[in-house]
């Protein structure tokens, strides 16, 4: 699996607060969260594509009377 890093610009008071916790793999943590956001949009996506075949259709049948 090839790997794409990235770097986050954080809050210097957040990043300090996160030194606390030396065990938490953050980056990890970080991967997670962009993942299941990408994952939301990826599902609006297909829902708004959905909306719209619908409502083609719709108008399809409407002009045809």
């Amino acid at each position: 699996i090839s790997k794409n890093n990235t770097t986050l610009a954080l809050p210097e008071k957040l990043a300090e607060r996160m030194k606390r916790f030396k065990e938490i793999k953050w980056s990890e943590i970080a991967r997670r969260a962009i993942e299941k956001r990408v994952e939301d949009l990826e599902m609006i996506d297909k829902i708004t594509l959905f909306y719209r075949m619908n409502q083609l259709a719709w108008l399809s049948r409407c002009i045809r009377i």
